[in-house]
């Protein structure tokens, strides 16, 4: 079959000279695989001459990232937070930062660097600078500690309910919940609380802060203030719920108890085996236990 045959057969708004044309043109790059009939082949050539070449889709390339650039993006960014690390550490060091860290359930002791000693409760921190400490001797704490403070220029313990200054002394200094204690055991201390009242301590005298800044001063019994450096805990007439937090803190458990918000306990433990310390702390109260694991459940 020959377009002179077929006039204007697919293309009737051309002549038979333009039809021939564009169909060769079309031909010339197209070639049928070998699998198709002719009809086939044919069929597959008029709808490229039909398509026309602005409506044909373009095809956009997706960027591609590749493993080296990823690779780059990454290695910069690691670069980058170990220089943050190092510059922090170098800042530490340079600063003469030091911290001593009593975890749940122990106690921790250290020398500071006049030789005053301090020994920190279960659940405390203490942080001071090297520098400059011969000038200006600071100390900040979280928790409980009981210090003895080689004699010399300024000693103080800072909280952020206030501080206590000393010349040279043994002190306890507890800050838990907005709680302050201060307990002087010998020499004489300072407390300058954050409201901006000052008292003077002596031997055997004692001061509370409580979160409603409320201050009691008191008479310290000296055979059990600070004697939980020995894991001793005495108590009188505090409220039930300090004491089994305490507990909490010395055997690294969760005590759950209702129904004690109002309750007072007088008495003591000593810090050995757990079940010893929850009778001496339930039966007087006539409370019961049971262990769960790292739970207790008062009732």
């Amino acid at each position: 079959m020959s377009f002179a045959d077929n006039k204007n057969t697919f293309f009737p708004e051309m002549g038979d000279e333009d039809a021939l044309d564009k169909g060769l043109r079309a031909m010339s790059s197209w070639s049928a695989p070998a699998t198709k009939s002719k009809e086939e082949a044919w069929q597959q050539l008029m709808a490229s001459i039909e398509t026309p070449a602005s409506n044909k889709i373009e095809e956009v390339e997706a960027p591609v990232v590749s493993f080296r650039s990823r690779f780059a993006r990454y290695s910069m960014g690691a670069a980058a937070l170990i220089a943050i690390i190092l510059i922090s550490t170098l800042f530490l060091k340079l600063s003469g930062t030091k911290q001593v860290v009593a975890p749940r359930g122990e106690f921790a002791k250290a020398d500071l660097p006049d030789g005053s000693k301090v020994v920190l409760n279960s659940d405390s921190k203490l942080t001071y600078s090297r520098i400059g400490w011969d000038k200006h001797r600071k100390v900040s704490l979280v928790g409980e500690a009981v210090f003895e403070v080689t004699k010399g220029n300024n000693f103080e313990v800072h909280t952020t309910a206030g501080f206590v200054r000393v010349l040279g002394t043994k002190f306890n200094v507890a800050y838990r919940d907005k709680h302050l204690e201060v307990d002087c055991m010998e020499g004489r201390v300072e407390v300058n609380l954050s409201n901006g009242r000052k008292e003077i301590l002596v031997a055997g005298q004692g001061l509370e802060m409580d979160n409603e800044r409320q201050v009691i001063k008191k008479e310290l019994n000296m055979e059990t203030v600070g004697k939980w450096v020995d894991g001793e805990f005495y108590y009188r007439e505090i409220p039930l719920v300090v004491v089994l937090n305490e507990i909490e803190r010395q055997y690294n458990i969760r005590i759950q108890a209702a129904g004690i918000a109002n309750r007072t306990y007088t008495g003591y433990f000593r810090k050995g085996d757990l079940n010893e310390t929850l009778d001496l702390v339930c039966q007087p109260m006539g409370l019961t236990y049971s262990i769960q694991g790292k739970v207790v459940i008062i009732k």
